[in-house]
């Protein structure tokens, strides 16, 4: 989701009930931001240690990429190259904030972030903390132009592992409570994700009364025709695999060094690592 501060966007002089629809947009509203303000313009939660490769996939996915194709990594071919030039070029205009990603979240809670792309997760966190102080509005995930977007689910998932019968119907049931209507309308209202029972939304037994006072949840209703699933790295040396990539986007978007450059020396390292 891109959450945006409605008030920076007015002092901005900007109007927040057209919020930006492409990257485009983006880097214009966040340099709009930058200068009139003393915030700062945009930021996404793509680098932190803890954040995963999920909204760094999405960006890139939404312009025609992908991390792999099978066993051979691609996220240096020229469209993963073409969407990190594009982040790139919002950190020279000034318009990406040059902070640490460890402190994103803090500066969007605290209202000096003008637009951040982040998890449905933070929700919840971000109402409360704007209430009273800022106003928070939210939109759909931008575009490269008209390409559709493919917004990515971060993988998380329920398993069980179990060899034992009465434990593996144990947790059978577990599950079936945790994915059902009420479960569903619990983890929506308390904590922010998609409600993967659409059913549920509007219906007054259950999710109904709660989106009817958080209306901020419909943008990204619309996205879950698109999304997509976030892309894991095979084999034994996948996490090592996965850490040269990320580290190499947040060089190639934070550092100095020529994006193709970066990207390419740190794919053809961890193509070593794949099996």
């Amino acid at each position: 989701m891109l959450y945006y501060n409605a008030d920076l966007f007015r002092a901005a002089g900007l109007d927040p009930d057209n919020p930006p629809k492409t990257w485009a947009e983006v880097k214009t509203a966040a340099e709009a931001i930058v200068e009139k303000t003393d915030a700062e313009g945009f930021f996404p939660g793509a680098y932190g240690p803890a954040d995963g490769t999920f909204v760094y996939q999405a960006i890139l996915m939404s312009n025609g990429g992908n991390v792999r194709d099978g066993n051979t990594l691609t996220f240096a071919n020229p469209e993963g190259i073409e969407a990190v030039r594009m982040l790139r070029d919002m950190v020279d205009s000034g318009a990406h904030a040059r902070i640490d990603p460890a402190g994103a979240n803090d500066a969007m809670l605290s209202g000096q972030l003008g637009m951040y792309l982040y998890t449905s997760a933070l929700q919840n966190a971000l109402s409360t903390a704007a209430e009273g102080n800022w106003e928070l509005r939210v939109a759909a995930m931008p575009s490269f132009a008209d390409k559709p977007t493919t917004p990515t689910n971060s993988g998380s998932a329920l398993f069980s592992f179990s060899k034992a019968p009465v434990k593996q119907r144990a947790s059978y049931e577990l599950m079936k409570f945790l994915t059902s209507k009420y479960g569903y309308t619990i983890i929506t209202s308390k904590i922010g994700y998609l409600p993967l029972r659409l059913d549920i939304v509007d219906d007054p037994d259950f999710l109904g009364p709660w989106t009817e006072t958080h209306p901020l949840i419909r943008p990204n209703l619309e996205q879950l025709s698109r999304l997509t699933p976030n892309v894991a790295f095979p084999g034994p040396n996948y996490r090592q695999a996965e850490a040269m990539m990320k580290e190499a986007v947040v060089e190639a978007v934070l550092g100095e060094g020529d994006v193709s450059e970066v990207l390419s020396f740190a794919q053809d390292n961890a193509q070593g690592l794949m099996p």
